[in-house]
């Protein structure tokens, strides 16, 4: 019985590894340029298959990253943010678009899917001033593909027919969204590469 217990043990302690191997294999670099920080996940991709296929099929895909700077050991956060993009693809061009919300309100076009992605984290910044010198903090990120949004226009039911109605009643409950959170470990402002 007791050897068990040891095997069980041993499964439990091998998984430990793999989950401090993803987050190490997804980092989140931060970089001063200008004055703000800049932010890069190369490793982090947003777009899976699921969304991809949407894309493919003539749907858009919002997605909100959330950015919060905490000092260390405290509760408040030094910056808060959050930002809204929305991709788009153009089965003429066989390119992907992003539309970056309000106030920002930037556009780009004829990217490909990692560049899309890249594009989002290059347009999410951090002002410089918003953290004081000499103070120790940790940038977090949250990603995750907002699908009620995005789901609202293959859902409208204003003419709905007969068939429609069954289809609709028939549909599996959605998929819990895509989520990703990352975060750096305790930085300095002296000890950032400035680009």
């Amino acid at each position: 019985m007791k050897q068990y217990r040891y095997i069980i043990l041993l499964f439990f302690l091998a998984g430990i590894p793999r989950i401090d191997l993803w987050a190490q294999s997804k980092p989140l670099a931060v970089e001063i340029e200008k004055n703000s920080l800049k932010i890069s996940a190369r490793q982090l991709h947003f777009l899976s298959d699921k969304e991809l296929e949407k894309l493919h099929n003539g749907l858009t895909v919002p997605m909100v990253m959330n950015i919060t700077v905490v000092a260390d050991h405290s509760q408040n956060p030094l910056y808060q943010a959050q930002e809204r993009f929305v991709f788009s693809f153009d089965l003429w061009e066989e390119k992907y678009s992003v539309y970056h919300s309000p106030p920002d309100g930037k556009y780009v076009s004829h990217l490909s899917a990692a560049g899309a992605e890249e594009w989002c984290l290059k347009n999410t910044r951090i002002p410089l001033d918003s953290i004081p010198d000499q103070t120790s903090f940790v940038v977090h990120l949250e990603c995750f593909i907002d699908q009620n949004n995005g789901d609202r226009n293959s859902e409208d039911t204003s003419g709905l027919t007969f068939a429609g109605i069954i289809e609709y009643l028939s549909r599996r409950k959605s998929e819990s969204p895509q989520y990703w959170k990352i975060n750096t470990g305790f930085l300095r402002l002296d000890d950032l590469k400035r680009k």
